[in-house]
């Protein structure tokens, strides 16, 4: 048999649609077409889901809500109204088999972490990644002619639950034409026969279903990535500043999407945009409202794609400062080794630093605070253990109620747009309690009552008023 020179294969997709486009029946009709006219076209398609919007959120609060025994019957009844909102967005007759697996293995997890009023780790992952796996039979009814990739069995993972990623060496190709439930993967025994009833869920972390996406991306070698939202890649946040004044993008750099991402900016998980850089596809974000459009696409170019410079300001609340102090810190960078590789154990990340004399600061996530405190805990008892003969132990504080503010754009650092960014701080009223400059961003850590503000300002000085 001749081989098809391959210029002339059908291109392979991989669409990501997340919970914000995933709401209501006419929204799954809606993403459900556009797969349809690609698949059309000749084009192999990977459809990857989110869960139903705001499903995520109360299959955490249920089983939390078990764990506290907290009555039972309220969560089955919630459990029951899951169950008809998922049939009701689906076309025509849901699948009742899958859906009575599916609710059933949920009820058995609910009953049993309410008996014992506490969960595991592998319950947690286990129930929680439920969200993903309906959104994805709510979709097939729509899509008759895909089938479900089920990721236990493509997306490998590495690491425990609750803190697992996903391993992309070992990630499989989903199938062609299929619908792939994000947000969760499988362990290394999933693909093995005998051992695959072992195999248990793990979720990948919030934003979950982007990393499934970019990592089904790789693995397929895929042509084009599409993340789909409900609006394209913007100058800032419509809600800080008002829809009328923000720029929309055709094109930004990767680097500035990325690092946009990771302050906050609604694009999606900034480690999926490097996981995807690894691949030779176009990485695209399109607005499901204007499926015809172009979108916004990531472009490797660096410069001034359509002709301007894109700049984004971005903002992620609920930060919390965590410091530690001593005088152990004169003249031992080493001490600074500690900190960092107790978090690293932890896994978790920190933005912004600030440094002393006698002072290391950073920004994390208020959702890990006391997670943070708890990893530090025995680097702080080992760094007094070290340096006890200063007489000034090493002292850790926690505060909440900050706001991330990131200005994105290559040469960040410019002198005259950190003289700008001044001056809009300074129009605020508000001076900055932690500033970094790294690559393409500059951070700014600022109270969360002074965080519109502060956006509002930056983005009449940097943008409307370029």
């Amino acid at each position: 048999m001749p081989r098809i020179p391959e210029a002339e294969m059908p291109s392979v997709e991989v669409h990501k649609f997340g919970g914000g486009v995933l709401s209501s029946k006419e929204h799954y009709r809606r993403a459900a077409a556009i797969v349809k006219n690609l698949s059309a076209e000749g084009k192999r398609i990977v459809a990857v889901v989110s869960a139903k919007n705001g499903v995520t959120n109360r299959l955490i609060s249920m089983i939390e809500s078990a764990a506290q025994k907290k009555p039972l019957n309220g969560m089955l009844e919630e459990l029951g109204r899951l169950r008809q909102e998922h049939e009701q967005i689906c076309s025509g007759s849901a699948p009742k088999d899958s859906f009575d697996k599916v609710f059933g293995e949920m009820k058995a997890i609910l009953t049993k972490v309410h008996r014992k009023g506490k969960f595991v780790a592998r319950q947690y992952d286990n129930f929680v990644s439920r969200g993903e796996e309906l959104s994805a039979l709510a979709l097939s009814t729509h899509l008759p002619d895909f089938s479900i990739s089920k990721p236990e069995q493509f997306i490998m993972t590495r690491g425990r639950h609750g803190n697992a990623a996903i391993d992309l060496r070992r990630t499989k190709p989903p199938l062609y034409n299929s619908i792939l439930p994000g947000f969760y993967g499988g362990t290394r025994f999933s693909r093995i026969p005998f051992l695959r009833k072992f195999a248990s869920r793990k979720l990948v972390g919030r934003g979950g279903t982007d990393l499934s996406a970019a990592a089904a991306g790789l693995a397929l070698n895929a042509d084009q990535m599409v993340f789909w939202k409900d609006n394209l890649l913007a100058s800032a946040n419509p809600k800080d500043v008002g829809a009328e004044k923000v720029a929309y993008y055709g094109q930004v750099p990767r680097r500035v999407a990325e690092e946009a991402a990771a302050h906050g900016a609604s694009i999606f998980h900034h480690h999926a945009i490097a996981i995807a850089a690894n691949s030779r596809a176009e990485i695209r974000v399109k607005d499901i409202n204007k499926p015809e459009g172009n979108g916004t696409l990531l472009s490797t170019q660096e410069g001034k794609p359509d002709g301007k410079l894109p700049i984004i300001i971005a903002r992620q609340d609920e930060q919390s400062i965590v410091s530690i102090e001593g005088s152990g810190f004169v003249a031992n960078p080493g001490v600074v080794v500690h900190i960092k590789q107790a978090l690293a154990k932890a896994g978790i990340s920190f933005d912004v630093v600030g440094t002393g004399e006698r002072m290391y600061a950073f920004s994390i996530d208020s959702s890990e605070q006391e997670r943070a405190k708890k990893a530090l805990e025995p680097a702080i008892r080992k760094l007094n253990k070290i340096f006890h003969e200063t007489g000034n132990p090493f002292e850790m504080k926690a505060t909440r109620g900050y706001s991330l503010i990131g200005v994105i754009r290559e040469n960040v650092a410019h002198h005259e747009l950190q003289q700008k960014i001044g001056n809009a701080f300074h129009s605020a009223k508000v001076s900055p309690e932690m500033v970094s400059i790294v690559g393409h961003s500059a951070s700014y850590l600022v109270e969360s009552s002074d965080a519109q503000k502060v956006v509002k300002a930056l983005h009449q000085t940097l943008v409307e008023n370029k």
